[in-house]
């Protein structure tokens, strides 16, 4: 990581964010002036605009910084087989865990706040379109975000700011820029860990498999509890004592994953695979 990096102040990543969502933007009011329809092809409508605005900025910023795409997703000396054995169970049992608590978190913490109806609803259709929906939430977004908010934006903080300010920055953007209240949280908790671990293990791909784990069991939590009520699609039928016990669950094995990762990540290991 300690590649020249331009763009590596706040405003620099800040930049970055509003010139993606500016992309986004762009494109899909061309998406829908050439007849998409983002009511009923939310999922895929996600997943296209994603991918063109995430290639066209990756693209740019990476050309900028004469990257080389293999520096990009994996800068460590151990190889990418090595750091995945490795911290691919911790990190399903932190995700598996989060699962359980972060969707309760966040119904709490925007509880008080105003509904934001037409957010719900456009999530819901995200969620809950089939093969489009595991594209667009459990692939594309994962691999984009991953490359944009940890491999070139934290990775640019670290040259600048300590890595907890780094992680924390990175993290708040990370959030703002998904523009939706119900998810802020949620991402801003995920971020801070995802932003850790790559920090850590000098890898995305953990990054990327923790993102990709997390999204497609929060797809099948809607899609299998989906209530019109609730903010997140889960929990609103069951009693308060399930919701203890998946709260307590869910909190252990986010420790225990925590934990192991921490003993895995503090002398990482030198073998090649």
């Amino acid at each position: 990581m300690n590649q020249k990096h331009y763009l590596t102040s706040f405003w620099g990543a800040l930049f970055i964010s509003v010139s993606l969502l500016s992309v986004e933007t762009f494109l899909s009011l061309v998406m829908i002036e050439i007849g998409m329809d983002i009511n009923n092809e939310a999922a895929l409508f996600l997943a296209v605009n994603t991918l063109i605005s995430g290639a066209l900025i990756i693209s740019g910023i990476v050309s900028l910084n004469r990257l080389s795409w293999q520096q990009l997703f994996h800068d460590s000396r151990n190889s990418v087989r090595a750091t995945m054995t490795l911290l691919s169970v911790p990190i399903v049992f932190v995700v598996a865990g989060a699962i359980l608590w972060i969707p309760l978190l966040s119904d709490w913490i925007v509880s008080s706040l105003v509904a934001g109806e037409q957010e719900t609803e456009f999530t819901r259709k995200i969620m809950n379109d089939g093969i489009a929906s595991i594209f667009a939430v459990c692939i594309v977004a994962p691999l984009v975000e991953e490359v944009i908010f940890r491999g070139i934006i934290l990775r640019g903080f670290l040259q600048r700011y300590s890595e907890g300010i780094a992680i924390m920055l990175s993290s708040m953007l990370f959030a703002v820029y998904h523009l939706n209240l119900y998810q802020i949280p949620v991402a801003y908790i995920l971020g801070t860990f995802m932003g850790w671990v790559f920090v850590k293990s000098r890898s995305l791909w953990p990054s990327i498999l923790t993102h990709v784990v997390y999204n497609s069991l929060a797809v099948w939590a809607w899609q299998n509890f989906d209530d019109s009520q609730n903010s997140t699609g889960v929990f609103t039928d069951f009693s308060s004592q399930y919701i203890a016990v998946h709260l307590s669950v869910g909190v252990m094995l986010t420790c225990g994953g925590i934990y192991l990762l921490r003993q895995l990540l503090i002398k990482p290991v030198t073998c090649r695979l």
